[in-house]
């Protein structure tokens, strides 16, 4: 079970993050789902990636893999 946190990324992410940061995505997020699964995704992070060269960073680490 990955409880390490849910990620927000992309070019989107970055612009709405007065959205992403109000009370009723966490909300949402928690209680719109199966109510023993409540408390858990009530202890699980959610994070917005604000970095905007994060594609072309993960781009050239997968091409150095090859």
């Amino acid at each position: 079970l990955a409880t390490g946190g849910v990620w927000f990324g992309g070019g989107i992410a970055p612009k709405i993050l007065p959205l992403l940061k109000q009370p009723a995505l966490l909300e949402s997020f928690r209680t719109h789902s199966v109510q023993k699964m409540q408390q858990m995704l009530g202890r699980i992070p959610v994070h917005v990636i604000t970095f905007e060269m994060n594609g072309l960073y993960g781009a050239a680490n997968y091409a150095r893999s090859l």
